[in-house]
């Protein structure tokens, strides 16, 4: 087993306008406020905090969540201020000329992020087998999860929610913006949150813990139904989808 890599916090600005920062002050907590000229607080606006190692072609981001405020606190201290928060992976393969896709929706529990290390419980909520998506499968899934969630108690409009998942990284940000729509013209409604966290670094928080059990329920589906067959499929019209069915966690 190789040896992991030592973390280093990573932050992310990206500000609506040019700024100029003086300064940047460490407050008592461990989190980063930064100046303008004046000494004054810069609105972290649509910045994010992660973690990440060194590599030789660059940094590799392992988890990055929306902070929000005047500081940054890291990908951590960012999730207490969510009310809810869920998991969402797709994983596909090619059956012959078909792509078989299953998207897994988990919802992560009782996170102590005072805990050293932090625990968290995982609990899984719903699959979807989608079959020959017309558009790319890992958006088709976050779209899905938006629109089934509310029946599970999810996505409600007056609770922060983010959904963490594990593709298109650099695209998050503009999605988060509303700069950029999930699947057609569906743009991610005002009270969620996308953040980003790698199934394959399951220690590095809460978010990696969740997407390694998104990921691993997804690939159990996978095999599952890649030997059942087309059996039991429901036709799908008016979606980007030509055929699904659902899974559901006993």
């Amino acid at each position: 087993m190789s040896e992991r890599k030592p973390r280093f916090d990573l932050v992310g600005l990206r500000f609506d306008e040019p700024i100029t920062i003086a300064s940047i002050r460490q407050n008592s907590d461990g989190s980063l406020t930064f100046l303008d000229a004046a000494g004054l607080p810069l609105d972290m606006g649509s910045s994010v905090g992660g973690l990440a190692y060194a590599r030789a072609k660059g940094p590799k981001i392992t988890v990055q969540v929306p902070e929000a405020g005047d500081r940054s606190a890291g990908p951590l201290a960012a999730l207490s201020r969510f009310d809810s928060i869920v998991g969402v992976d797709t994983n596909s393969h090619w059956v012959g000329p078909e792509r078989v896709c299953i998207t897994v929706v988990c919802r992560l529990d009782a996170p102590d992020l005072a805990a050293n290390p932090w625990t968290a419980r995982v609990e899984p909520l719903w699959g979807l087998e989608f079959r020959d998506p017309t558009a790319d499968a890992e958006r088709v899934g976050w779209r899905h999860a938006l629109a089934t969630g509310p029946t599970f108690g999810l996505f409600r409009h007056d609770r922060a929610t983010l959904m963490t998942v594990d593709a298109h990284l650099g695209q998050l940000a503009d999605i988060n913006e509303r700069r950029r729509p999930i699947v057609d013209d569906y743009y991610l409604p005002q009270h969620v949150s996308l953040a980003y966290a790698s199934s394959d670094k399951p220690q590095d928080s809460p978010l990696n813990g969740l997407m390694a059990r998104c990921d691993k329920l997804a690939s159990a589906i996978l095999q599952q139904s890649i030997a059942r067959g087309p059996a039991g499929l429901l036709q799908s019209p008016g979606t980007p989808f030509r055929a699904h069915r659902y899974w559901r966690f006993s």
